[in-house]
């Protein structure tokens, strides 16, 4: 998935070495992870802001499969954390979850995700 550098640089700071440290996501996938970090904070914008339907559950998706790839205990509740820390950290819009930023990232999540759209 490709991410705008400007995305990255506004959501860097949600995503740290820290978290995934604390996600114990080994050091080869550590650049996805946070790729998958950022992905999901603009995935909770764009579900709070610009009311992108199927959005966080294709998000969810793309988590889980991450999970499993580098063989996370308990998948499901590391995914459920992700989740729910990234959207206490939604507090007002951000200026990228835009109807265009939005329906691109749910097409690239159903497209990593096997699904058409």
């Amino acid at each position: 998935m490709k991410i705008p550098a400007t995305l990255f640089l506004a959501l860097a700071v949600v995503a740290s070495p820290a978290t995934a440290q604390e996600f114990k996501v080994p050091k080869e996938y550590e650049s996805q992870f946070m790729g998958q970090v950022m992905s999901l904070s603009l995935a909770q914008q764009c579900a709070a802001y610009v009311k992108t339907p199927g959005i966080l559950d294709e998000m969810r998706t793309s988590l889980l499969k991450f999970a499993r790839k580098v063989k996370w205990q308990d998948p499901q509740a590391k995914v459920n954390k992700l989740m729910a820390d990234s959207k206490a950290k939604v507090n007002g819009p951000i200026g990228l979850e835009t109807p265009a930023s939005c329906s691109n990232l749910l097409r690239d999540l159903r497209k990593s995700n096997g699904k058409k759209g």
